[in-house]
């Protein structure tokens, strides 16, 4: 049965927090932002809400994850850059400029067997 987009956006949202916990390590926070929290209106932006120990410099990036089968990391390579691949980037620049950070654009696609569970 195929998993539908939002599903594993999710999941591919879960599996960066979990990633991005584990390598910033004990003292931060890594929350997943709800969707209508996501744009910036609300102080946050991006995917995740991440706190800093106290003491710590504060996470600088947004962070905005794409998991699509509809893309291939070759449309990177192309000049101009192919696909959809901009507007993802230019999503991610809209969000991390509303909360005055450095915008993250963190993508998937499935190759080789690999898929989101």
């Amino acid at each position: 049965m195929p998993i539908n987009s939002r599903s594993k956006g999710k999941s591919f949202e879960q599996e960066v927090a979990r990633d991005l916990r584990a390598w910033l390590g004990d003292g931060w926070t890594v929350e997943r932002n709800p969707t209508d929290r996501q744009r910036g209106a609300t102080g946050t932006a991006g995917e995740f809400t991440i706190r800093a120990p106290e003491g710590a410099e504060p996470f600088p990036w947004c962070i905005e994850c794409k998991a699509r089968d509809s893309w291939h990391e070759g449309q990177l390579w192309r000049v101009p850059v192919a696909g959809q691949v901009r507007e993802y980037w230019r999503q991610a620049v809209r969000q991390a400029e509303a909360v005055g950070l450095r915008p993250l654009l963190v993508l998937f696609y499935q190759s080789d067997g690999y898929s989101l569970q």
